[in-house]
């Protein structure tokens, strides 16, 4: 009897070994829309305007041509979460298919910000705090099979937002849909939830009508590329992805990475850039684009301070620094700089693109955001 005892305890410890085996770290899976920011440590969400934890369900609604993206949240609760994933099936409503081709997730990298920034003397801006940055996507945009931003762990206690960008092709018709959510931990499945889309029966435009900027410079795109690379050149591919991604969201474009050549006694050369402004503002539909400014990278100094470095279009005849008395009026720089707006006013007139282009005028009154923008001609008068 001892020993049958002894073998069904040790049958089913066994057992219960082996189920275990097979069950994920315990955890928390939640949703929060996308104007937010999520912490490692933010607290978990029961009901939101896109998560009910009580039917396991994201909801959201979009338009026609439109991206609605939401953050799904992983949160270790129970111990480190390993080889995490995520994947989204398609979207049916009827006899209807969004395929999941049009979903792309990312996961959320975190940005340790240690100081605050300061700008002229004003003060300080931002929080120090771990936050959510950079978007990694999932699968590589160029075409690889590379996977960067999965699968991924959470340490214990810890949450791991997913950006879950979802896109309406311009042909889907009104409707309801729904699809899964599917988050496992290597082999295993941690959880599936429902995924519910309303389609809203009108599409959004191709091109965005509201003309506004949100500072994406891409010359700083192509410096910090460049640092962590280690190349002089950023190759137009990952431009091109850029700009992609600036107009589906139909954000305007602030710098754009190539220029036309200038030249004082020419004008402009427009051979090597007219085919990227042409795809901006015909494939890409911006509804604004940042016009060429005179400066760029230039180093100008006043008051003993350096403000900035490098070069001009218009060379300074006495050489580099610059000093405020370039700035006068009447003064040569200025005979130029009336010469070279001129000529880009007219070029790209004459190419249709001027109600496209912005000016920004900026007095750099303490890097305070208080400058007008203007558009068309009203920004070049």
């Amino acid at each position: 009897m001892g020993r049958q005892i002894l073998l069904t305890m040790l049958f089913i410890i066994v057992a219960t070994m082996a189920g275990l085996a097979g069950q994920a770290t315990a955890q928390t899976i939640w949703a929060v829309g996308n104007t937010g920011k999520i912490s490692p440590t933010a607290s978990v969400q029961t009901l939101n305007y896109v998560w009910s934890n009580a039917e396991k369900q994201v909801s959201i609604k979009a338009a026609r041509n439109e991206h609605e993206p939401f953050q799904l949240v992983i949160t270790a609760d129970g111990g480190s979460l390993n080889n995490v994933s995520v994947s989204v099936s398609d979207l049916t409503g009827g006899d209807n298919t969004i395929a999941s081709e049009n979903i792309t997730l990312y996961r959320e990298a975190f940005l340790n910000v240690t100081r605050q920034s300061q700008y002229s003397g004003h003060p300080f801006l931002g929080v120090v705090r771990v936050t959510p940055d950079a978007l990694i996507p999932f699968k590589d945009p160029y075409g690889s099979d590379a996977t960067p931003g999965t699968p991924f762990d959470v340490p214990s206690g810890k949450n791991q937002p997913v950006w879950v960008d979802v896109y309406v092709p311009q042909d889907t018709p009104a409707g309801h849909y729904t699809g899964t959510i599917t988050v496992t931990e290597g082999s295993a499945t941690i959880v599936t939830l429902a995924l519910a889309l309303d389609v809203w029966d009108f599409e959004l435009p191709v091109e965005g009508h509201l003309k506004y900027v949100i500072y994406t410079f891409t010359e700083n795109f192509v410096e910090l590329y460049s640092y962590a690379y280690g190349v002089n050149v950023i190759p137009d591919e990952v431009m091109d992805n850029h700009y992609r991604a600036l107009a589906d969201r139909r954000m305007g474009v602030i710098g754009i990475h190539k220029r036309p050549v200038y030249d004082d006694a020419t004008g402009f050369d427009w051979t090597d850039v007219e085919t990227l402004y042409d795809r901006l503002v015909n494939q890409y539909h911006f509804p604004v684009l940042g016009m060429p400014a005179i400066y760029y990278d230039a180093r100008f100094e006043e008051d003993g301070e350096v403000w900035w470095e490098g070069q001009y279009a218009i060379n300074d005849p006495s050489g580099l620094p610059y000093t405020a008395a370039d700035f006068t009026e009447g003064s040569d720089f200025m005979v130029k700089a009336a010469k070279y707006y001129q000529r880009l006013y007219d070029d790209f007139s004459a190419k249709g693109w001027i109600d496209k282009h912005f000016a920004e005028l900026n007095d750099e009154s303490g890097h305070v955001s208080d400058e007008p923008y203007n558009i068309g001609q009203e920004g070049y008068d």
